[in-house]
């Protein structure tokens, strides 16, 4: 099941401009935003006959704010996060607005899951076991190796993280190789600026 549906199931049942340097200095400086960049390719079994889906966004989650952009074959659709409100538009459809924590949304947990909690709940869920050290974006890290089997969360999940527990790169793949979806965050204390849209356009 691909990241738009998995952390919202997993959250709710565990909770009841830099330069592009891959650095985590921006983590252990209180004075600079928890924000970064992030890219995402999800890719479906050919059987399945779905095309490609990439996003790409970024996000401050000492504001809750931010922005991503998914595109899937020739459908583009645009989430934009200001605080608690979420605004969403499909294709060239009118923008809607909703609540940052309602599903219906698909935005805060589903775009937006911080890398720096997202470590400790897969732990909790997937049984994480340390698999080796990979170097992310010029990053030290640890690779660890879990499997989600939580109603209809199912497959296997990797994760990739630096010294300070935040989570680099992700990487799931779902039940009989039904997709494979992986994400790298990335250009931590990013400047991270949105407006809210035009509803009327």
């Amino acid at each position: 099941m691909p990241r738009g549906i998995a952390p919202i199931l997993l959250l709710g049942l565990v909770a009841g401009c830099g330069s592009d340097n891959g650095t985590s200095g921006a983590l252990t400086n209180a004075d600079a935003p928890f924000s970064a960049r992030f890219v995402e390719r999800t890719i479906f079994n050919v059987e399945s006959d779905r095309p490609e889906k990439t996003t790409r966004g970024a996000f401050n989650w000492d504001t809750m704010t931010g922005w991503a952009e998914d595109r899937t074959g020739n459908l583009v659709i645009r989430t934009v996060q200001v605080g608690d409100r979420c605004f969403r538009r499909t294709g060239k459809q009118p923008w809607t607005k909703s609540t940052a924590s309602d599903p219906e949304g698909t935005c805060s947990f589903a775009l937006f899951g911080s890398p720096k909690s997202e470590f400790g709940l897969l732990k909790e869920v997937a049984g994480l076991e340390a698999v080796g050290k990979d170097e992310i974006r010029k990053t030290q890290t640890t690779h660890y190796h879990g499997v989600l089997s939580i109603a209809a969360v199912q497959g296997t999940i990797d994760v990739w993280v630096d010294g300070a527990g935040v989570v680099r790169r992700s990487r799931q793949v779902g039940e009989g190789d039904s997709f494979t979806e992986t994400r790298d965050y990335y250009d931590f204390g990013a400047d991270v600026t949105v407006q809210p849209p035009n509803l009327s356009s």
